[in-house]
């Protein structure tokens, strides 16, 4: 079910050549293409190839991401955008947005929540669709429980632009954020923190006072009753 890179041969999608030591089956329509089991791999909007959005899941079937964390083509799943040869994506427009989803972080005792089959390109880290958390403030401010609870997000958008006929072009600016979470023993949200710090070069999440002014929040819940509660 895991696999963190296709392309379109043919109309039909494939693993490229670069990543033969696996393999795995897709079904695919004229602009989508699923896992044999079900769960969306890919879709293509646009008659001109706006966007190519490709999809990671867990080995439990949780989705795992979105593209990409950093929104560049050459760690996109799909290499969207990337101008490289025998890329056949090369014509659709880069992400214009990602996000991947925490439910547990590598640790000495977990080998973490995501386990990808091209092991070639998951052990170097700047190849990887979800930059590296471990160690990082989005990890040391999150809190697992390990049942599938979202425990952090990572989000990446591209920043809007205002275009005219003097200015026809822009630079692209990114926006990445995580967003670490904690829960009381009933499972109910009661802290977010997020953070900005993202090393794009190294494609790692940082520590150390990266979190943002102002977009910490505490929830706090009312004793329940023992009539609320069912005991």
């Amino acid at each position: 079910m895991i696999i963190d890179r296709w392309q379109r041969i043919d109309g039909q999608f494939t693993v490229p050549s670069s990543a033969t030591a696996f393999s795995i089956s897709l079904n695919c329509a004229s602009d989508s293409c699923n896992f044999d089991d079900g769960p969306l791999a890919r879709t293509e909007l646009g008659d001109q190839q706006v966007q190519g959005m490709d999809y990671a899941y867990t080995l439990q079937g949780w989705l795992k991401g979105v593209n990409s964390d950093k929104l560049t083509a050459s760690v996109d799943m799909g290499e969207d955008g990337l101008q490289a040869s025998g890329n056949l994506n090369s014509g659709f427009a880069r992400d214009a947005m990602g996000y991947t989803l925490k439910y547990f972080d590598k640790s000495s005792q977990f080998p973490g929540d995501y386990d990808a089959i091209d092991t070639s390109r998951w052990n170097h880290i700047p190849k990887r669709f979800e930059a590296k958390t471990y160690g990082s403030d989005l990890t040391n401010y999150r809190r697992d429980l390990f049942n599938g609870t979202v425990t952090a997000v990572a989000t990446n958008i591209q920043k809007p632009q205002a275009y005219s006929e003097s200015s026809p072009t822009q630079t692209s600016f990114n926006l990445p954020q995580g967003t670490a979470y904690g829960y009381d023993q009933l499972y109910r949200m009661v802290e977010m923190k997020a953070f900005r710090n993202l090393d794009t070069a190294t494609n790692t999440w940082g520590a150390m006072f990266g979190r943002l002014k102002n977009t910490m929040e505490i929830v706090l819940y009312l004793p329940m009753t023992a009539k609320e509660t069912g005991l």
